[in-house]
């Protein structure tokens, strides 16, 4: 079986704080390699904001902190309101420095995303109700001859042009949590537990197959 924590919560409150714990004790597990960057890679969308809240003080803390950037992004202008990087910094204001995932002028991965070491980095994704996680929707493409990061052309909602996290990526990251916000995601998570290796359909069964600590925090409650 791999390493899979369930923490179901019935309020968000609860469910939150227990994300942002994870994260930050999986933060400090393992050294980080020599020329490479420990990253803390989260999703956009309103799942992460309550988690990301409560990791600015202890984040801002830290006498090395990660680089903090989208597990997924908008291939759209740099500052455009629908990038997730724009929404993340109107979450911590000034307090955290998040990382650019998409470099508009080289129309490429940034290079910061280039130095990560995944065996120390973390890796938070919120899953949508049609199951799909970072930008890995059901029935496409998700991997690319071992990149980590992959450029999906037809996301089911606009804009079509996406930049993801691959699935190699994913079952690499040293620390992965899940976070299942919601009362509509409740019965594509559990047909995920079913059928774990139904990753065409659910890609979120990515989460189920990795050989890495796997850490599902479950609400019903949608805000």
């Amino acid at each position: 079986m791999p390493p899979v924590t369930l923490s179901p919560y019935p309020v968000r409150s609860a469910a939150n704080s227990r994300a942002a714990r994870t994260v930050l004790n999986a933060l400090g597990r393992h050294p980080v390699a020599a020329g490479k960057q420990q990253a803390l890679l989260v999703c956009g969308g309103a799942s992460i904001a309550g988690v990301l809240t409560r990791l600015i003080t202890p984040l801002a803390a830290l006498a090395q902190a990660p680089l903090i950037m989208p597990c997924d992004e908008r291939c759209l202008p740099d500052h455009h309101p629908e990038r997730n990087d724009t929404a993340l910094r109107q979450m911590v204001s000034a307090s955290l420095t998040i990382t650019p995932l998409w470099d508009e002028a080289q129309q490429a991965a940034t290079a910061e995303s280039r130095q990560i070491d995944w065996a120390s980095s973390v890796a938070v994704v919120s899953m949508a109700d049609d199951g799909h996680i970072a930008s890995l929707f059901p029935q496409r493409l998700h991997r690319r001859q071992d990149q980590d990061w992959i450029i999906v052309a037809d996301a089911p909602r606009p804009p079509a042009r996406r930049i993801s996290l691959s699935a190699d990526a994913l079952h690499k990251v040293g620390h992965l949590v899940v976070l299942v916000f919601g009362a509509n995601k409740i019965g594509p998570w559990q047909r995920a537990l079913h059928n774990p290796q139904d990753d065409a359909i659910l890609p979120v069964c990515h989460a189920l197959q990795r050989p890495l600590p796997t850490a599902v925090v479950v609400c019903p409650q949608d805000a």
